[in-house]
């Protein structure tokens, strides 16, 4: 799945440092998906690192029905491969319980006040892969 590149979304820690960029964890130079990691995000990389095509069929059918269940907002997807922000985002669901938060601090810090957590910070079960 094809995300926007750092510049053109809001949601990107590093679009100001490329250096951070090249190295980031959720995204790249390329596409950002802040606060997910590569393979909770299906972004297309995911031929780079050691995932089987079968392991990324599944991982973007996972992702897009987040996506489309309203669990990875502010992402949307635009069509089949390709994903877009709402810029205009007033809420936000947390990928780790579920909740729904309109606190606009919330939003534009990723944050979830259910968890006591940043879901940056979350760790939802991606293993040591990226």
């Amino acid at each position: 799945m094809n995300y926007p590149d750092p510049q053109h979304n809001s949601l990107c820690q590093c679009k100001d440092n490329p250096l951070r960029a090249f190295w980031c964890i959720t995204g790249h130079m390329t596409e950002c998906h802040y606060p997910h990691r590569c393979s909770e995000a299906a972004c297309s990389h995911l031929h780079n690192y050691d995932f089987s095509q079968d392991e990324i069929e599944v991982l973007e059918a996972d992702a897009r029905a987040a996506i489309e269940l309203g669990l990875r907002r502010p992402y949307e997807l635009a069509d089949k491969n390709n994903v877009t922000v709402d810029q205009k985002a007033t809420s936000i669901t947390c990928p780790r319980c579920g909740m729904t938060s309109y606190n606009l601090n919330d939003v534009e810090q990723r944050y979830c006040g259910n968890c006591h957590m940043f879901h940056a910070d979350m760790n939802l079960g991606t293993g040591d892969r990226p």
